[in-house]
């Protein structure tokens, strides 16, 4: 068996990071190696990590300073630094508030040994709050819709809260410190090492799921989006024109409904395909009881999704983490 290495960039997660971990240390693989990159917390991150892995020795926590490298900000820096620090030729990649499964690096390993360069699990929010539904079954579908893309061998993205990837690849496009710095740093490393060549996975299915922390406050939901959107509006120009119809379509449909009811029968010709569509998709991932929530996600796409948009164009800076970034489209 191959050793492999799980990187963790950690900034503010005292509330996250125990359950994380403690879902790593679980984990049934039998050869890996723990870096946990601490990024200028201000909070009891670091003391609650050491504490943990006292007794472990195969984690290992190490303090994240600022590069002079300017491609070097935020995650990207803490990823860069920690990747240099293993010499495991497989590195796989989680969130500090995310719980992988048990057997989530063999699952991956399989698609290692069919010459894959990156691979992407799928990732669900877990809440027992009704946004915090909502999140969980837009998720499944934003991930329904990266895996029928892959199906036809079109590279959308992969997430970077549960991926994993060769090092070899990694360090034939130079690494982060040759990219330069995006928002969505998951979004760009996929994109550079599959246009050099290297094969991609998609994963949709219960045994490669892992779970994330959902977002509480619609604020933050906005903002998340955002950053997401700095990624997936650099995909193409058709995807992009895709998004935007997405966008604006049910708003617009809706409006255009009182003056012909045509225009109604459009809109639920287009939920009633979503629908089915998550139907399908949830039930690979054994979570088809988060179906009842569509109804109002479609509502709240139709009314929110605009505004996301309009922070895209109109409003450049970004909040991530607690710092403050300028964006350049």
């Amino acid at each position: 068996m191959k050793e492999i290495t799980i990187l963790i960039a950690v900034r503010n997660e005292e509330n996250n990071i125990i359950e994380c971990l403690t879902h790593i240390q679980n984990l049934s693989y039998p050869y890996f190696e723990v870096l946990i990159g601490n990024d200028n917390s201000s909070d009891n991150s670091k003391t609650i990590i050491e504490k943990f892995i006292a007794n472990k020795p195969n984690f290992h926590l190490f303090d994240i300073f600022p590069s002079e490298n300017p491609n070097l900000k935020g995650k990207t820096n803490v990823l860069a630094q920690l990747i240099k620090k293993t010499k495991n030729e497989i590195i796989f990649v989680t969130d500090a508030d995310t719980c992988v499964s048990k057997e989530w690096i063999q699952n991956f390993m399989l698609y290692f040994n069919q010459k894959n360069a990156i691979i992407t699990g799928v990732t669900i929010p877990k809440s027992t709050s009704f946004f915090g539904k909502m999140q969980a079954l837009e998720w499944a579908e934003i991930f329904g819709i990266i895996d029928l893309f892959a199906k036809k061998n079109i590279a959308l993205t992969s997430i970077g809260n549960n991926m994993a990837f060769e090092k070899k690849e990694y360090e034939k496009i130079g690494g982060y410190e040759n990219l330069p710095f995006s928002l969505t740093e998951d979004f760009l490393l996929f994109q550079k090492i599959v246009k050099n060549g290297g094969k991609f996975k998609q994963l949709y299915d219960e045994k490669s799921m892992s779970f994330t922390q959902s977002t509480e406050k619609l604020t933050d939901w906005i903002s998340q989006r955002k950053r997401w959107l700095y990624g997936a509006m650099q995909v193409n120009l058709f995807f992009s024109f895709l998004l935007l119809c997405k966008a604006f379509s049910g708003i617009f449909l809706l409006i255009l409904s009182f003056f012909s009811v045509y225009f109604l029968f459009i809109f639920l010709a287009i939920e009633f395909t979503r629908l089915f569509f998550l139907y399908f998709n949830l039930k690979k991932i054994k979570k088809i009881n988060l179906i009842i929530y569509f109804p109002f996600l479609s509502i709240f796409h139709c009314f929110i999704s605009p505004i996301v948009f309009f922070e895209y164009f109109f409003n450049k800076k970004v909040v991530w983490k607690g710092r403050e970034f300028i964006s350049k489209k």
